[in-house]
């Protein structure tokens, strides 16, 4: 499950990042909305470094909340929030499966 999920919070960053200067140029928001759009990608970057801890795959669909929240500065996160919120899913039910099937 471990690279499954790392691999959607990765790339979320990277989506969640290139918002900044979308949310600045395009959408007209003010800083604090870039400012809080950067730690989001932060948080999405420091995150897999959690995996081993109990509450790494709730944190990890809290961060899909946060970035489905995204919308309100930046429209089209809505969009993108969605795939990365089924991707999330998927990575999470295979990750799963895969441990299980996995010989201890």
């Amino acid at each position: 499950m471990r690279v499954l999920t790392s691999s959607v919070l990765i790339m979320e960053a990277i989506v969640v990042g290139l918002a900044i200067p979308v949310a600045l140029v395009v959408a007209d928001a003010p800083a604090w909305g870039a400012a809080l759009l950067g730690l989001l990608a932060v948080v999405c970057l420091l995150l897999p470094g959690a995996f081993r801890r109990h509450w790494f795959v709730a944190a990890g669909w809290a961060v899909q909340g946060l970035v489905l929240a995204t919308a309100v500065i930046v429209p089209m996160m809505l969009v993108l929030g969605a795939v990365f919120l089924v991707l999330w899913w998927i990575a999470v039910r295979l990750g799963r499966r895969a441990d299980a099937a996995r010989p201890a």
